[in-house]
């Protein structure tokens, strides 16, 4: 009887690495991300099939121009090494913006920015903001506790460090301001800020379920911006936030369509270990 072995794709010294020897530590390693990526890929190019669309180098040159746009420096150079850092190599950063330039035109006659979108995008931006330290905790009665060394005077930069969970712990709390108008922070701290003085310190605040104790470290931001002098850059970046909001929705609802059946062993452990 003949055995079948997989190609051997290394070499350790003279001892042979198999592709088998590797599949399950690289499901475990990533599996569920590449099936998620692959079963989109093939529900976009079944939608694209289905409407007539293709894509072209320009629109995935648009998508690169896009993420070069959100760094800091502005380089497409610095792309490469920004999907380095977040485990995208040539192939899966080749698909993903494929997946972008798809999934945007895919959506592109739903588009439509109205005078509050932009309005709202503009409060966002240039809106009243607050400096702000943070405190993030796992229970109402490690909040209370903290909240009464606090008001005793102890400082709220320390024990942020020793006792806040979230990443801005290490920064004694420090948060970027927090403008008034973004989602990005729940409604529940945005709506306190304004009633807080100056090194003032908030009553613990739940958010889903942890518990934020926030202090107001500065005057407000105000900025002096007229909507009037920024409105063409307002209609870009509010049209860019409902093309990835409904992007987002496409996505899920292309992924809920398909019938996924899996027969390796190792796949189905490594997905119902991420369910």
């Amino acid at each position: 009887m003949v055995i079948q072995e997989s190609p051997i794709v290394a070499l350790v010294s003279s001892k042979r690495i198999r592709r088998d020897d590797l599949w399950s530590s690289l499901i475990e390693l990533g599996g569920k991300t590449a099936m998620d990526e692959h079963v989109l890929n093939i529900a976009i190019d079944h939608a694209l099939k289905e409407q007539g669309l293709t894509i072209t180098k320009q629109e995935i040159d648009n998508e690169k121009m896009l993420f070069a746009t959100s760094l800091r420096s502005n380089q497409l150079g610095e792309l490469d090494k920004v999907f380095e850092m977040r485990g995208y190599g040539m192939h899966r950063k080749s698909e993903l913006l494929f997946r972008n330039a798809a999934l945007r035109k895919l959506i592109s006659s739903d588009v439509r920015v109205t005078e509050s979108a932009k309005r709202r995008m503009f409060s966002i931006i240039y809106g009243v903001s607050y400096p702000a330290r943070i405190i993030v905790v796992p229970s109402l009665d490690l909040a209370t506790e903290i909240t009464t060394k606090l008001d005793g005077g102890e400082s709220f930069q320390t024990t942020a460090i020793e006792f806040s969970i979230d990443s801005s712990g290490d920064r004694g709390g420090s948060v970027n301001p927090i403008n008034t108008a973004d989602p990005v922070w729940p409604s529940a701290i945005r709506d306190v800020l304004p009633t807080l003085r100056m090194g003032e310190i908030s009553t613990p605040i739940l958010v889903d379920d942890r518990w934020v104790i926030v202090q107001i470290t500065g005057a407000p931001i105000i900025s002096d911006v007229a909507y009037e002098d920024v409105e063409p850059e307002i209609l870009r970046l509010s049209k860019l936030a409902q093309e990835r909001f409904l992007m987002e929705q496409l996505s899920s609802s292309l992924i809920e369509k398909q019938s996924l059946t899996i027969f390796d062993d190792d796949v189905k452990r490594a997905l119902r270990y991420f369910e």
